[in-house]
């Protein structure tokens, strides 16, 4: 366990979606975070295959509704935008719900983590995530809002940016489970 994390390592993201199945037992609140790397993984089919009250706001109709939801479930699952070599989260959102998520309040919480996303320190992950993940990311967001005839809540990428977190120690009175996966997932 480095810095009150708990952490496991994988050859593969099936691997790590199989050990994480275990947690789960039909009727568990799962709230599931927007994230490509989740998306690759197939997390929400694997929890609603599982008998989970599942929830994530990529899917749910009701956007808002979903977000508030996922404060109430049992366990939350997401990615990050970096890991540091010293055991460090990194995550930038745009709405707070998951970096909320992950603070407090959760029974656990279940980082899935790419091998691409690891960085020597503070600074690389989140110079990574403005140079790498958030032009990506903008780039799905405006091709997903063509597709729904919606428009974005903002018009640049450096809007994407609003809150930044560093978790430099687990959360207190939870457990927070981080999978490292030797596999690039995500952006």
């Amino acid at each position: 366990m480095k810095n009150g994390f708990i952490s496991e390592i994988f050859e593969t993201g099936a691997e790590a979606r199989d050990y994480f199945m275990n947690f789960i037992k039909p009727g568990r609140t799962v709230a599931v975070a927007g994230s490509v790397t989740l998306e690759e993984l197939d997390i929400y089919n694997s929890l609603k295959e599982k008998g989970a009250d599942v929830s994530m706001h990529w899917l749910d109709r009701d956007y808002q509704s979903s977000m508030m939801k996922s404060h109430m479930a049992d366990f939350f699952v997401t990615s990050a935008n970096a890991v540091t070599e010293d055991g460090q989260i990194l995550m930038v959102d745009y709405y707070g719900n998951r970096i909320s998520a992950v603070t407090f309040g959760k029974k656990k919480v279940f980082f899935f983590v790419g091998r691409n996303k690891v960085v020597t320190d503070v600074n690389s992950g989140f110079n990574r995530s403005l140079i790498i993940a958030q032009p990506q990311n903008f780039k799905r967001m405006e091709l997903e809002s063509l597709k729904k005839n919606m428009r974005l809540d903002f018009d640049r990428q450096e809007d994407t940016n609003i809150m930044e977190l560093t978790l430099k120690h687990g959360p207190k009175f939870q457990d927070t489970y981080v999978f490292l996966i030797n596999e690039d997932l995500g952006y």
